[in-house]
């Protein structure tokens, strides 16, 4: 309409980012997941119907949950953060009736009602859905879907729940099952079933899950010209015990994954003695000791190994290539347009062949074990990321 304002907007292309399959056989395009960026190709999908019952949770699946009096307002919506609440898997229990599945989670004894939240996500919405609920429940609960009421079980539409509400009724073999003389304890999960998904960032942690450990002191250990290693003396962080672990400290690496306009990946076959193999990888290496931006280095290394340079150089990955004993990173970083500019630069101690294999070969060379160098291989699935839509 005009004047309104645009809620959305994507740009659909017929390349191969894209399911091909729309520009020919009119099938229509979904959103994965409508709350992260609907930009990439790699968020759609072909919007297949299916009318088959599809399970989104099940009786052991993982859940948040409170029980520590009233919920935080709004506890119930899709915004809500709940990396503070406690998680784990179900059955939930306080007692020591048999259940018709695991009991898996211990609650706390004392509060009459318990607050749950989880998520799920349809890739596709089907026609017609309908969302189908089986429960083992003791003895009543509200059922919330996206912050609105759902389904009520021995309640009456509308009931507020509170820390303190409770319910008693004879339980039929669907809710659940008493134990042989074992009293039930009255629980009443207030459960919100949420389609955005909850993510944790790496920097965010959890304070019932695993917490970094304190370092006492770190003591040199040794220099070999590359690398150098620590002994780093840390506390435990669940037990209070001392322990200590040896750590590689080196310069970050990059990787450069450099595609030629007629869509070839510049690679390079070099001989490597850590495994005494001759190896297919990507140009890269260690960043120079005046280097600090790995995409600048990368290029270097694409340079000075194979001899070619291209555009809109970016970096589309970032990993530890050991995280249990190396503290450095390695980055991956994307040119296109590679063309052969100069002339190859090796250092004295290497000897190399450049090799331009087609992008869509590099997948069967993995599979068949040609391609067999790790950080080489993280580059490659951050390429693969890159093909499929996933970044820019």
């Amino acid at each position: 309409m005009s004047g309104s304002p645009t809620l959305d907007r994507v740009r659909f292309s017929s390349s191969a980012r894209w399911p091909t399959q729309t520009s020919v056989g009119g099938a229509a395009l979904q959103v994965i997941d409508p709350f992260q960026d609907n930009a990439p190709p790699g968020n759609w999908t072909l919007a297949t119907p299916r009318g088959d019952p599809r399970p989104v949770l099940s009786l052991t699946s993982n859940w948040r949950f409170f029980e520590a009096g009233t919920p935080p307002t709004g506890w119930n919506g899709t915004t809500f953060n709940d990396a503070s609440w406690r998680n784990g898997s179900g059955l939930y229990f306080v007692e020591t009736a048999n259940l018709p599945a695991p009991k898996t989670t211990a609650l706390t004894l004392g509060q009459w009602s318990c607050y749950f939240r989880t998520t799920f996500i349809l890739p596709q919405l089907p026609s017609n859905p309908a969302l189908t609920l089986t429960h083992v429940i003791d003895d009543g609960a509200v059922f919330h879907l996206n912050g609105s009421e759902l389904a009520w079980c021995n309640f009456n539409a509308g009931t507020v729940i509170g820390p303190s509400t409770r319910v008693r009724s004879l339980l039929s073999p669907a809710h659940g099952r008493r134990g042989h003389g074992t009293p039930i304890h009255s629980l009443h999960p207030a459960v919100t079933f949420l389609v955005r998904p909850a993510f944790i960032r790496p920097d965010m942690h959890d304070p019932h899950g695993i917490q970094p450990w304190t370092r006492l002191a770190s003591t040199p250990a040794g220099n070999f010209r590359i690398f150098t290693v620590r002994s780093d003396a840390k506390i435990h962080p669940r037990t209070g015990s001392e322990h200590d672990f040896y750590v590689i400290d080196c310069v970050n690496w990059a990787n450069a994954c450099a595609i030629t306009p007629d869509r070839h990946l510049v690679m390079i076959e070099q001989y490597r003695h850590g495994s005494d193999t001759l190896e297919l990888e990507v140009p890269g290496g260690m960043l120079d000791p005046h280097e600090s931006d790995p995409m600048a280095g990368a290029v270097r290394e694409l340079r000075e190994e194979t001899g070619y340079t291209g555009t809109r150089a970016r970096i589309i990955g970032e990993m530890f290539p050991n995280a249990a004993i190396m503290s450095n990173r390695c980055h991956t970083v994307l040119v296109e347009n590679a063309t052969l500019t100069h002339s190859t630069e090796f250092d004295p101690s290497e000897d190399i062949r450049v090799r331009l294999v087609p992008l869509d070969e590099v997948p069967h060379l993995v599979a068949r074990g040609v391609i067999r160098h790790a950080i080489v291989l993280a580059a490659l699935h951050h390429l693969d990321l890159w093909q499929r839509g996933f970044m820019e």
